[in-house]
């Protein structure tokens, strides 16, 4: 629901989720950790901030979407050999193409 009211530029709404979500981790300690990957409602919360020139409550957050991402998936270096074994292109550094509605850069 926050992608939607975020698309609709209805901030408030998504911080309404934002005091929501909080209380459930305040009622339920690592609520966020049991429940699922919730990083990328995490994130959009941060775009919000971010836009609203709240810099230091974004960077916040984001890093708490990143560390919920790697917690779940692993580093950030094993997404980047999986696109690039998508592109078929070697594993090794450097900067992606874009293909397929893909682009990454190391």
């Amino acid at each position: 629901m926050a992608r939607a009211w975020f698309r609709r530029d209805r901030w408030d709404r998504v911080l309404e989720i934002e005091q929501r979500l909080r209380a459930l981790e305040q009622r339920s300690p690592n609520f966020l950790n049991r429940a699922g990957a919730y990083c990328f409602l995490i994130a959009t919360i941060a775009s919000v901030h971010a836009l609203r020139g709240e810099m230091d409550q974004a960077a916040a957050l984001r890093d708490e979407a990143m560390n919920i991402m790697v917690a779940a998936s692993g580093p950030p270096e094993r997404c980047e050999r999986a696109v690039r074994a998508r592109l078929g292109q070697p594993d090794r550094p450097g900067k992606l193409v874009q293909r397929d509605g893909l682009r990454m850069s190391p």
